[in-house]
């Protein structure tokens, strides 16, 4: 093989096995289709809360409370990745502010 160009890289041949990509397996996984995810809504009454944190403790993936005791949310929706924690928070509120809906 001559040598290449100044600035160009030498090309080579291939080593190793040829990689090839199979129709019907692609076709395949182009086809399929995810099963929708179903989410909930939080619902938070912000007469009710006082900032008590207890969802926090439990499901901080989704509740904060601040500095200034202000309830934030992190999620405003929920699949059932989170579901059981969050009902566990809704559960556990002292003062009952938290709820989940159908999205």
């Amino acid at each position: 093989m001559d040598d290449p160009e100044p600035g160009r890289p030498a090309q080579h041949a291939r080593a190793g096995p040829e990689v090839r990509s199979d129709q019907s397996t692609l076709r395949v996984l182009t086809n399929e289709q995810e099963e929708p995810v179903a989410t909930m809504k939080i619902l938070v009454d912000y007469d009710l809360c006082e900032a008590n944190a207890k969802c926090m403790q439990v499901c901080p993936e989704v509740f904060e409370v601040d500095d200034d005791d202000n309830l934030i949310l992190h999620k405003e929706t929920v699949d059932d990745s989170l579901k059981a924690k969050v009902e566990e928070a809704i559960r556990i509120c002292p003062r009952q502010a938290l709820a989940l809906a159908d999205d």
